[in-house]
């Protein structure tokens, strides 16, 4: 496991659901015995259902309203993108103590004024048109990764590493255009293909080399 997620699944440990709202979940699939646990006005049964046996060792769903599973769903999401004020630095440690302190908002709950709306999504891209009333930041409930990149109505621009883990662009007041791609380096790809070559070219030598004592 990667040292960011296990510093953050410690941080978090002691309080699931507020780990969630800061990932942006919004469904949980969880045992339906689980909602005498939960606390109250946080999450809300959507979904009650059992697991039966199906051909070939598979299973299905049947609804059940007084089924063994359900699917809850957070009654105040934290959105996966969100506009948000503009936080001050803070080190990674600040960072872990503000995630697990239930006493403070999420980064993600304090939201600037604005909307976004998602114009097109697919694994590795994903295209926002954003409105924001004032300058802010925007929130990507994503690992930051530094093969992520950005454009802000076509011009690039940086994806900061913020909230400990998230992806950040700051965005001045206005209309915009925002996608969040990522683009890894070719560095890799390229020492494949020539391991590859090297490879071809060790056979073709051992097969001549045969070739000749025959």
């Amino acid at each position: 496991m990667p040292l960011d997620y296990e510093k953050l699944l410690k941080a978090g440990s002691k309080n699931p659901l507020r780990l969630w709202r800061f990932s942006g979940v919004k469904y949980v699939l969880a045992p339906s015995a689980i909602e005498r646990q939960l606390p109250p006005n946080q999450l809300r049964k959507v979904f009650a259902y059992d697991l039966a046996a199906a051909p070939e060792n598979g299973f299905r769903v049947v609804a059940n309203p007084s089924g063994a599973h359900a699917v809850f769903e957070f009654i105040r999401p934290t959105p996966r993108y969100a506009l948000v004020h503009l936080a001050e630095q803070e080190n990674d440690d600040q960072a872990l103590a503000r995630i697990a302190d239930s006493r403070k908002p999420l980064l993600g709950e304090n939201r600037a004024a604005g909307s976004i709306e998602v114009s097109n999504y697919r694994p590795g891209r994903v295209e926002l048109e954003v409105q924001a009333d004032q300058p802010c930041m925007l929130r990507a409930a994503e690992r930051w990764d530094p093969d992520w990149k950005a454009t802000l109505n076509g011009e690039r621009v940086d994806v900061q590493r913020i909230d400990f883990i998230c992806q950040g662009v700051e965005l001045p007041a206005g209309a915009h255009r925002v996608v969040l791609s990522y683009s890894p380096s070719l560095i890799f790809f390229y020492i494949q293909c020539c391991g590859y070559l090297v490879l071809f070219a060790a056979i073709v030598v051992a097969l001549r080399s045969r070739h000749e004592k025959d």
